[in-house]
């Protein structure tokens, strides 16, 4: 009995199953190397609002504003360098030192961190780090 020309061969269904599979684990593998970059760009955001919802009433405590940027995301272990906390004149919006700034006067805080993915596959297509950068910007008053 002739099938037709579209007829399986032997070994087809496990040759499918291989190519299939392996996309499966690929997307898989990529969800698990992924999804903690956006966890942590999830806990830089949740950071920042919190130093900036303490820098709008205390400018000039750029410590303390690092420190509460820090507190808010511990697992990230963020150095003072990678947190940059500015201060914009309200008339002008021109750049100024915390420590003058004034009511009606805007803080604008920002993180950076760098998330490295933890399967070698991957670093080909991204790098050794993927770079995360998050700011808040509130009025001081």
């Amino acid at each position: 009995i002739r099938r037709g020309m579209f007829s399986a061969q032997p070994g087809q269904a496990v040759v499918e199953l291989m190519v299939a599979l392996s996309v499966v684990m690929l997307l898989l593998v990529g969800l698990m190397d992924f999804a903690p970059a956006l966890v942590n760009a999830g806990q830089l955001s949740q950071a920042v609002r919190e130093g900036v919802d303490y820098g709008h009433m205390n400018p000039s405590d750029t410590a303390g504003i690092n420190a509460r940027v820090r507190n808010a995301a511990p697992t990230l272990a963020l150095p003072d360098a990678s947190i940059v906390v500015t201060c914009n004149k309200k008339t002008s919006n021109a750049l100024q030192a915390c420590a003058s700034s004034k009511v009606g006067d805007t803080v604008t805080v920002q993180a950076t961190f760098a998330y490295t993915p933890k399967f070698g596959i991957f670093i080909a297509l991204v790098g050794q780090s993927i770079t995360l950068t998050r700011s808040a910007t509130s009025l001081i008053y």
